[in-house]
């Protein structure tokens, strides 16, 4: 449900907020720059992230995808890579070896949680144990967190399959600083 309301975005009470960001790493006004402001370590983690997509596959824009995604006007129209992606693809990787090793071991991560539930089973897990030390420690801690934070989840992921995704955090915790780091400053 929409609601209008007046005030400081950062101190809704609201389950998450959510700011869109562009491929320059630019937060220069409006809510951006308020989200700047509010979480500068999420700043810098996506100012970094555009400047390295940039050196590996050179100046934008950069547009694979045909179909609805692509600005088709028709929801059900399915997606297809434009000619030449995988090639554009596969040169970014030989000119940043780093990179083809970052996408191998996110690969590696989310093997057999592909799909958009397994990927929010990883994400909300991944979510709740940056934030909540207990849940960073135990699966029982990061079941009930998720769980807990709304009514939808609850009833969706199930209380096995978070624990599937808290494991598989587990089992590659060197790609991750489990430390909250993203708090507002």
């Amino acid at each position: 449900m929409l609601q209008a309301s007046a005030g400081n975005l950062n101190h809704a009470d609201v389950e998450a907020l959510v700011n869109t960001v562009n491929t320059a790493g630019v937060m220069g006004k409006g809510l951006a720059l308020q989200f700047k402001q509010a979480y500068p370590a999420m700043f810098r983690t996506n100012e970094a992230a555009c400047k390295g997509a940039r050196r590996a596959v050179g100046p934008g824009p950069y547009h694979f995808l045909q179909g609805y995604g692509a600005g088709a006007d028709d929801p059900k129209k399915a997606l297809k890579l434009k000619e030449g992606a995988v090639e554009a693809a596969l040169a970014a990787f030989g000119a940043d070896p780093a990179l083809k090793t970052h996408v191998d071991e996110v690969s590696a991560l989310i093997e057999g949680f592909e799909d958009p539930y397994g990927l929010e089973l990883l994400s909300s897990v991944y979510w709740v144990m940056r934030h909540d030390h207990a849940a960073a420690e135990s699966a029982d801690a990061a079941v009930a967190a998720v769980q807990a934070w709304n009514p939808r989840k609850k009833h969706t992921l199930k209380a096995e399959h978070l624990r599937s995704a808290w494991d598989r955090l587990h089992q590659h915790q060197m790609l991750f600083n489990l430390q909250p780091d993203l708090q507002p400053a």
